[in-house]
Parts: structure tokens; C-alpha cells; sequence
């Protein structure tokens, strides 16, 4: 007998929109129904409630941030930023 395969999110596309384009789909979904890491209580309960809208189930703490991930690689840019900004105004 073969081998069970693992049902990826894109099954329901079938044969359509190319298999490159279903890889994507299937990854932006699995990043984006993973849970990650809460700010605030530092546990692993945070889950997308809506395109960028985030929420820890835990502590109840709302934030906004990607549309698929909490933190984009362009947040944190922008965060480093102001920090060293903020560093520099102290001194």
C-alpha cells in the first residue's frame, strides 16, 4: 500500500492556478494559522484574528502588526530605528 500524503491547505484548489502558486498559498496560510509568541505574557498563544489584527488568548492583549505574520521584517526595521534614535536623543 502507498503512503498516506499530508492534505496541505491548497487541496482544494485541485489541479488549478499552477503548483507554484498553491506552495505559496500553502505557506502564507500555514504562517499564518501558526501561533506565536505574545509580547505581553511571553506565552505561545497569540493567533491572527483578521488581516493584521493579532490576539493573545491568554492575557486577552490586541495588537496590530502583518497580515499574516505579527512582526513584518519592515516593523522590526522601523522599531531598531526609533530606538536608536531614542538612544542618541538621551545622550
Amino acid at each position: 500500500m502507498p503512503e498516506e500524503q499530508k492534505s496541505r491547505t491548497t487541496k482544494r484548489f485541485g489541479t488549478r492556478y499552477g503548483s507554484k502558486i498553491r506552495k505559496k498559498v500553502a505557506e502564507i496560510e500555514k504562517k499564518s494559522k501558526k501561533t506565536y509568541k505574545c509580547p505581553k505574557c511571553n506565552s505561545e498563544s497569540m493567533n491572527r484574528k483578521g488581516t493584521g489584527i493579532w490576539k493573545c488568548n491568554k492575557c486577552g492583549t490586541e495588537l496590530a502588526g502583518g497580515a499574516y505574520i505579527p512582526k513584518t521584517s519592515t516593523g522590526e526595521t522601523v522599531e531598531r530605528t526609533l530606538k536608536e534614535a531614542k538612544e542618541e536623543e538621551e545622550e
